[in-house]
């Protein structure tokens, strides 16, 4: 089981309701978006990646590299 990035826990959690939709939703239609992976921990798309874990399936992922991540980081300081 991965854990959530610190970058990723600094925005709010889902409530209750929404995060049920969401796993239901997912177990119905599929995971539409993959969840990013930085430093083997989750970045982005923490609730979908526990939605898919509560519907027993497994998440698709795509790995962030440093390179990435810096540039990423850098355009928003800009």
């Amino acid at each position: 089981m991965l854990t959530q990035h610190k970058l990723s826990a600094a925005f709010p959690s889902m409530s209750d309701a929404d995060f049920q939709a969401l796993a239901e939703d997912i177990a119905l239609n599929g995971l539409k978006q993959p969840v990013v992976i930085y430093e083997e921990q989750v970045l982005d798309g923490w609730h979908r990646y526990a939605a898919c874990v509560k519907a027993g399936m497994t998440p698709k992922l795509t790995y962030l590299e440093q390179d990435e991540f810096d540039k990423m980081v850098a355009e928003r300081k800009a």
